[in-house]
């Protein structure tokens, strides 16, 4: 899930600052509150813990100027304990609240807003997939994670579509700079779906 936050303040020149209201600083706020906002959640026995990051931050235009504008871009991964409906909840309160006790004026606008998939380990798919990943792998296990994947959206008309994610190398090599698989590794990953497609349709 998405979502961004405007903060709307008043311009003025920075050897007054009292006179404006900085957009910037109502940022803070959220950020400081945000940090700690869910740590009250329980832990999805499949889909781990809730994760949540800011990762965009934009404001002021010139540096002798409080800042009448700024926004912030954060990421959140739901759970099936606390879905997405529930995450904006908890997010909008806390807007509403900064409104309600301080001069910054905050906007909470949710732009991509896909639900967190879960297929049970002992799920027909997921023993078959498991079973072609060991032929093909040195140790495959099954295991959490907090990714974004098409699945949200094949899910949509089929909700009990079971979801497994099954790629080569590891995980935790996703999205870093100078991502890379091994050729054995993909080799092995194509052997893998092969054995899947054969064994779901015998």
């Amino acid at each position: 899930m998405n979502y961004e936050v405007i903060s709307e303040g008043r311009a003025f020149h920075s050897s007054k600052p009292e006179k404006g209201i900085n957009a910037i600083q109502g940022l803070v706020e959220f950020i400081n509150r945000e940090k700690d906002l869910f740590n009250d959640i329980e832990k999805d026995p499949y889909l781990g813990e809730l994760k949540h990051s800011i990762t965009i931050i934009e404001g002021g235009n010139q540096v002798n100027i409080i800042p009448d504008k700024a926004s912030l871009k954060g990421n959140i991964r739901p759970t099936a304990i606390f879905p997405n409906q529930k995450v904006i909840e908890r997010l909008q309160n806390l807007v509403n609240e900064i409104n309600q006790n301080s001069d910054y004026k905050l906007t909470l606008n949710v732009f991509q807003s896909f639900q967190p998939i879960a297929t049970k380990p002992e799920n027909y798919f997921v023993k078959l997939a498991l079973r072609a990943a060991k032929n093909n792998f040195k140790d495959p296990k099954l295991d959490i994670i907090n990714g974004a994947t098409d699945a949200s959206v094949f899910t949509l008309r089929r909700p009990d579509l079971p979801v497994v994610v099954l790629g080569s190398d590891k995980w935790d090599q996703a999205h870093k700079t100078n991502e890379y698989t091994t050729l054995s590794s993909y080799l092995a990953t194509i052997e893998t779906y092969k054995e899947i497609i054969r064994d779901f349709f015998k």
